[in-house]
């Protein structure tokens, strides 16, 4: 049993575990950790630019040797294990929802425009830019590597390659419940009243 407490003893705000059991987490005081799941001990920390943007969550998520940070706004690409910043992306204001592809890409959506983009996980790279019906849309990507953005009632289906719409589909908000999940096939699962009941 261990207690981690940072220099600046500030709140932990989004965290991460990695598949080696390291406890990755966003702080308060702009920076992110990683902690031994095992001992406790800090591993790396991370200091992430302050820029003038608040209100947006922080988010955490790690595949293949990157960890992947929504801080302030922008995202981040760090190296895992060392803790050294590899990329920063600023091309999407107001970074608030993120899924990462099986095919070296990652996708984003904000609060500052009605688009989702593609990002190579590697170097940081725009690979495409879509627009979407509405801002800070949901995101998941099927098995087929479709990536789903979900807003309002209303979900978009994109080529996860090329970001080409392949179609979308309206369910009216008075029939349309919350908790959509994505199936092991790649089905998009949307739950929907039942006024007969």
């Amino acid at each position: 049993v261990w207690t981690f407490t940072n220099d600046a003893n500030a709140s932990m705000e989004a965290s991460a575990l990695g598949p080696d059991g390291t406890i990755y987490y966003a702080s308060s005081d702009h920076k992110i950790y990683a902690v031994d799941g095992q001992t406790g001990v800090k591993k790396w920390e991370q200091s992430i630019p302050l820029y003038t943007i608040h209100g947006n969550p922080k988010l955490l998520s790690i595949a293949n040797g990157i960890l992947y940070a929504c801080f302030n706004g922008y995202l981040y690409g760090i190296n895992a294990q060392t803790g050294k910043m590899k990329w920063e992306y600023t091309q999407l204001i107001g970074v608030s929802n993120l899924a990462i592809g099986n095919n070296g890409l990652i996708y984003i959506s904000g609060h500052s425009a009605n688009r989702v983009h593609a990002i190579n996980a590697a170097d940081g790279s725009q690979v495409w830019n879509q627009e979407t019906y509405n801002w800070d849309m949901d995101l998941y990507v099927g098995s087929n590597g479709t990536v789903y953005a979900d807003r309002n009632g209303r979900t978009e289906a994109l080529d996860g390659k090329t970001g080409a719409k392949k179609w979308n589909i309206h369910i009216d908000e008075g029939d349309r419940q919350y908790g959509q999940a994505m199936g092991y096939d790649g089905t998009l699962y949307v739950p929907k009243y039942d006024h007969h009941n």
